[in-house]
C-alpha cells in the first residue's frame, strides 16, 4: 500500500473506469489532491501494478471514513480488499483517529462487503435510507424551517453513534462533541421536529449541475405529511435537488407520504432511492 499520487491516475483509471461510478472515484481524488480535504487517497500494488484504490476522509478529529474502494476485477476475491482495509485502519489509528466507518448498499443478497466488514471486526451501526428528489413540480408549499440554536444537544441525547450524511450520497459520519458548532450551524425545526439542513450551493449530480440541499431526519414525526412539504420544496424547480436521509425503519410510511404529496413522482425521472449499511469499528 502507498499514498496516491497524481501520476497514478491512468493506472487507477485502467481498472476503475470499468467498475461502477468512476465519477465518484474521480471526485474523491479531486477532494484530496486539489481541494486538500483532510485524509488522503491510497493505492494497492500487486506484482508491481496498481490493482486497488481507496479514499480516507477525516470528517472530524475522532473519525476516519473509508470510501471509494475499487479493486481490479482480475484481483477480486483474493483478499486484497480485506488486507487493504486493515492497513488503512492502521493509518487512521496512527493519525489519531479512534473510529473508522464505511457504508455499502443494502441488498437482499449478501454482499462481499458484508463479509469483509465482519471479518475486520466492524459493527453494523445502522441502516439508513437515502431519497433524492429533483426538478419537482412547482406546487409544493410548506412552512419555512425555523432556526434551532442548540440542536446538537438534542441530537447527542439520541446516542453518540447517531449517524448523519455530510454530503449528498458521499460521506456518513457521527455526532461527536467536536462537531457541536458545525451541527448547530445547520440546526432547524419544522413544526417542532428537529432537522439538520445543509445547503450545498451548486454541485454536480451526474451530468448536470444542481443547487443541492441535504436534509437529515433524526426524530420520527407523528405525521410525515406535516414536514415533507417543507423538505420537498427544496427540490422544486429546474436544477434543484434535495437529498433526504433517515433511518430505514421509517421507509414505508415516509415514501407513502411523499407519493401522496407528489403523485406524479417517477423513479429515475425525478426520484431515486437507496438503502445503506453503515459499519463502524473502534480503533483504540
Amino acid at each position: 500500500m502507498e499514498p496516491y499520487q497524481p501520476k497514478f491516475f491512468n493506472e487507477v483509471k485502467q481498472f476503475a473506469n470499468h467498475l461502477k461510478w468512476f465519477d465518484y472515484v474521480k471526485d474523491i481524488i479531486k477532494w484530496h489532491t486539489l481541494e486538500k480535504q483532510p485524509g488522503g487517497c491510497w493505492v494497492w500494488r500487486q506484482r508491481g501494478r496498481i490493482v486497488a484504490f481507496c479514499g480516507v476522509l477525516y470528517p472530524n478529529r475522532q473519525d476516519a471514513w473509508l470510501y471509494g474502494m475499487r479493486v481490479d476485477k482480475n484481483y477480486q476475491n483474493t483478499g486484497i480488499a480485506t488486507r487493504f482495509t486493515r492497513q488503512l485502519f492502521q493509518v487512521a489509528r496512527k493519525d489519531g483517529r479512534k473510529w473508522a466507518g464505511l457504508n455499502t448498499l443494502e441488498t437482499s443478497k449478501p454482499s462481499p462487503v458484508f463479509r469483509i466488514a465482519d471479518l475486520l471486526g466492524m459493527k453494523l451501526e445502522s441502516i439508513h435510507a437515502t431519497d433524492i428528489f429533483w426538478d419537482l413540480p412547482e406546487k409544493i408549499i410548506g412552512p419555512r424551517p425555523q432556526r434551532m440554536d442548540n440542536i446538537f444537544s438534542h441530537f447527542l441525547s439520541l446516542g453518540e453513534k447517531t449517524i448523519f450524511c455530510e454530503h449528498p450520497g458521499w460521506v456518513w459520519s457521527r455526532l461527536i462533541p467536536q462537531r457541536k458548532n458545525w451541527v448547530n450551524r445547520y440546526g432547524f425545526q419544522i413544526r417542532g421536529i428537529p432537522v439538520h439542513i445543509v445547503y450545498h450551493g451548486i454541485i454536480r449530480e451526474g451530468k448536470g449541475w444542481y443547487r443541492s440541499t441535504t436534509v437529515n431526519l433524526f426524530n420520527r414525526p407523528r405525521n410525515f405529511s406535516d414536514i415533507l412539504p417543507t423538505i420537498l420544496a427544496r427540490g422544486v424547480g429546474k436544477h434543484r435537488t434535495v437529498v433526504l436521509n433517515y433511518p430505514v425503519i421509517w421507509e414505508r410510511q415516509l415514501r407513502q407520504a411523499v407519493r401522496n404529496i407528489v403523485p406524479e413522482l417517477r423513479k429515475g425521472r425525478n426520484y431515486w432511492s437507496s438503502m445503506w449499511r453503515i459499519y463502524g469499528k473502534n480503533l483504540c
